[in-house]
């Protein structure tokens, strides 16, 4: 299954992604196929709305930026609680090629999400992982990475 990316300001990368009722073999396929886009396209994270997909999915592999990264395919994510404390860094988007933001996020989240055995799992993550977590979570609401700024032209 080859995946195309879609760039802003598609259309797709600003709806609200529906809920999954049950993890099925082709949202397993689906999953797969994001992370060989996200590998070929040198990326930490990416989100369904970016393949044009509106259904609650994202996957991460931040192994090769953070020595404490994690690769993580979830389904129906939901961040529960961010920490109080927030680190400010740059990140960019798959959907933003040659873009580059320096943003401030929570250091610190805690997601529940569904894995590919339709299993529920709550965690704490730090780092890289939490980060491309918050970044990817956004896509599945419809927020971008430049809506954190006021000035998106820069």
């Amino acid at each position: 299954m080859k995946l195309q990316i879609r760039l802003h300001p598609n259309d797709t990368l600003r709806k609200r992604c529906i809920v999954i009722d049950k993890v099925t073999k082709h949202h397993k396929k689906l999953a797969d196929a994001m992370h060989v886009c996200m590998r070929l396209n040198h990326g930490v994270g990416l989100a369904s709305p970016q393949i044009g997909k509106n259904i609650g999915l994202f996957v991460i592999d931040t192994r090769s930026i953070d020595l404490e990264g994690e690769r993580l395919t979830c389904f129906n994510p939901e961040i529960l609680e961010g920490s109080e404390e927030t680190v400010a860094l740059e990140e960019g988007c798959l959907s933003f090629p040659e873009k580059a933001l320096n943003l401030e996020r929570a250091k610190k989240v805690k997601l529940r999400w569904t894995d590919s055995k339709n299993e529920v799992h709550e965690k704490w993550f730090g780092g890289w992982t939490a980060r491309a977590i918050q970044h990817e979570y956004d896509h599945l609401v419809g927020r971008l990475f430049i809506d954190y700024v006021e000035d998106d032209n820069g």
